[in-house]
């Protein structure tokens, strides 16, 4: 006796996903662009998008926010002028679960802004932070 079955057994070999520490973000590409993000301390989903400016000019405003998954969300706008930091603001946070005891933007130069925050979460307190940098027409943002 022989038995047939209609159900055809297929395997499909998925290389693991890599996730890089840092989202590139190519300011003559613009748009909208969304990365995730792993170094030694945390994960996160960023999404960086260009703002359409009133007026043509040669500034751009990038609006980035990042959230850490079942943890937090933040973010701040970077205006850009001349591929350098002109200047950082508007800066928020949202707690998804723990509290958000500070929190501090800051421009550290012409090409670098972080944006910390001190966490607590089951009475473990950590420092998170997202730095932005720029170089010449590339704007990284990585977890520190």
């Amino acid at each position: 006796m022989c038995v047939s079955s209609p159900f055809t057994s297929v395997s499909y070999a998925v290389s693991p996903k890599t996730t890089s520490t840092f989202a590139e973000y190519d300011l003559n590409v613009g748009g909208t662009q969304t990365f995730t993000i792993q170094n030694k301390n945390i994960k996160l989903n960023i999404i960086i998008t260009e703002e359409m400016p009133i007026m043509k000019l040669a500034n751009k405003t990038y609006s980035i926010s990042f959230t850490s998954p079942l943890a937090w969300k933040a973010g701040y706008k970077v205006n850009i002028h001349n591929n350098s930091i002109a200047s950082v603001h508007s800066a928020w946070n949202k707690e998804i679960t723990g509290k958000i005891l500070s929190a501090r933007l800051k421009k550290e130069s012409s090409k670098q802004a972080t944006y910390y925050l001190t966490y607590q979460r089951l009475g473990f307190v950590t420092s998170p932070g997202v730095r932005v940098t720029i170089s010449g027409t590339t704007m990284k943002v990585f977890g520190i």
